[in-house]
């Protein structure tokens, strides 16, 4: 295998150029030389799955410029990765509802990476997370890596924690700025299984801190039900209100709490995404996005990529995430030396000295995702989510 892989190198050298021009080998189709390699055994590929963009947008363009220089450093140094070479095939963009129809192209990829989000994830990671190739979402926030019995996909991962953070967010910030033992309420959409399991996670976090948690059930936008049970938790001691709702009936109540004159906080427990969450005025909402988005060291990989490349990426974020994805993935496949999907899967959790941006990861075996990472607690002001605290919240072993 070492013997053809330097016989073969000064071939394979005019692809890498190509790569660090155009980014990751362009679609599936590949050159003779890589054709040859994957032929011989001495090239490795990871099909990588295009952002919703596509690659001709700042975010394609950046995960593509990253993963480049990724290929090239691995594929210049003297061993490779462990012996062979490693090849990032981009691919074409993938329609919701018959993502698995393409499976069989990727029959002799070592891997796949994910940038597709959410929709496309979901569809693949029960298919490929039992049957391989090895699977790892850039991204995975609103993606379950469990079948329907609580057991985690052997081949699947994702750098995100799943949306269950929120709620350790949430008993985190609550020990910092509430009163020992002051109970919180819980306005909790009971037709939303995920805020519901989030209600029933934060109870739990908080019953273990010794606060009570009390319950109170609304249906989403347009159940005005609100005033009588408000007071019942503020006769109870509540001083602040989670809301696991959608954004609508979180900005219903602010306007009620705000007409009557009320002085409880309102803590958010969605996705902090909808323009009209900027008018609640001291609204609380959690994030893993935010502390990577304002990470310092963005600015370092962005110097790193134009010196290579005398290219300027046009989304510092994404560029983030496709370098330590790739880090991520290439870590374990130089500790599995093999393409076996169960000795890679092994090697993704073992995987040490990664970091996210500045921020170190390590990886638990039992929820295939980073251990813990770094949340921002954000406030509304001035019609913005501006970050007041970053907090280290450690994933749940639930999806």
């Amino acid at each position: 295998m070492k013997v053809l892989r330097k016989i073969s190198f000064v071939a394979f050298v005019a692809g890498v150029i190509v790569c660090l021009l155009i980014g990751p080998s362009c679609g599936a189709v590949l050159s003779q030389d890589q054709q040859t390699g994957l032929k011989e055994g001495w090239i490795w590929i990871v099909s990588v799955l295009p952002p919703a963009g596509g690659w001709e947008s700042d975010e394609g363009q950046s995960i593509s410029l990253a993963l480049s220089i990724l290929e090239k450093e691995t594929n210049e140094s003297a061993r490779g990765l462990a012996g062979y070479d490693v090849l990032f095939v981009k691919e074409s963009p993938l329609e919701v509802g018959k993502t698995t129809e393409r499976l069989g192209e990727w029959s002799n990829r070592v891997a796949l990476l994910s940038f597709s989000g959410d929709h496309v994830d979901k569809e693949l990671i029960p298919q490929v997370g039992v049957m391989g190739p090895l699977f790892l979402s850039a991204f995975g926030e609103g993606v379950s890596l469990r079948d329907t019995t609580g057991k985690v996909y052997p081949y699947a991962f994702a750098l995100d924690l799943p949306l269950s953070y929120r709620a350790g967010a949430l008993a985190q910030y609550g020990e910092k700025t509430l009163s020992k033992g002051a109970p919180v309420a819980q306005f909790v959409d009971g037709l939303d299984p995920v805020l519901s399991m989030c209600a029933d996670l934060y109870a739990a976090l908080a019953d273990q801190r010794g606060r009570s948690s009390l319950f109170l059930g609304k249906r989403g936008a347009g159940d005005n039900g609100y005033q009588m049970e408000c007071q019942e938790a503020i006769q109870g001691g509540a001083k602040a209100f989670i809301l696991w709702l959608d954004a609508l009936s979180v900005t219903d109540i602010y306007r009620q709490r705000h007409q009557r004159g009320e002085a409880f906080a309102l803590w958010y427990g969605g996705e902090p995404i909808d323009r009209e969450l900027l008018r609640c005025t001291g609204l609380i909402a959690v994030s893993q996005k935010r502390p990577l988005e304002e990470d310092p060291y963005l600015a370092v990989l962005e110097r790193k990529i134009w010196q290579i490349t005398r290219k300027h990426i046009p989304d510092r974020v994404a560029a983030a995430r496709a370098w330590t994805s790739g880090m991520w993935l290439l870590s374990a496949l130089q500790r599995a030396g093999t393409s076996s999907p169960d000795v890679i899967a092994k090697g993704m959790t073992d995987v040490e000295g990664i970091t996210l941006g500045k921020e170190p990861l390590r990886f638990n075996s039992l929820t295939h995702r980073p251990e813990e990472r770094q949340v921002a607690i954000m406030k509304v002001e001035n019609n913005r989510f501006q970050t007041i605290a970053v907090l280290k919240v450690r994933g749940a072993n639930a999806d």
